[in-house]
């Protein structure tokens, strides 16, 4: 995945540094239309002068797991693979499919690729 030039910054800001987890640097980026034809190249080349962060990529799950160490070491809990059965989101409490009940002072969906709506 890629990582944008705002993205970089805002990690740079929660000392997530990419380039300890294996980021490569971006040529340019590409447009595709609806039938995959090219229509926009963008070089990066100087991209530096003209912008304060590097445009990157990165494996995802390398991403994913400097999320989680920087959560982890702020003292976040993570539940994952936590399947919500009822939420209040004025009182920020779940219940979740394990049984587990939790409150907290922020709760953050973040459902990835695999939402089922019901």
């Amino acid at each position: 995945m890629h990582i944008a030039l705002n993205a970089n910054g805002v990690l740079r800001q929660l000392d997530i540094i990419p380039e300890t987890f294996g980021v490569v640097g971006m040529h340019y980026v590409l447009e595709y239309g609806q039938k995959g034809e090219v229509f926009m190249k963008v070089p990066l080349e100087g991209s530096s002068e003209m912008w304060q962060h590097p445009w990157q990529l990165v494996h995802r799950a390398r991403l994913h797991d400097a999320l989680k160490k920087k959560a982890a070491s702020l003292g976040v809990i993570l539940h994952t693979g936590s399947k919500v059965l009822q939420e209040n989101p004025e009182a920020a409490t779940l219940k979740l499919s394990d049984g587990r009940e939790t409150e907290a002072d922020l709760v953050i969906g973040a459902d990835g690729i695999y939402v089922s709506c019901p």
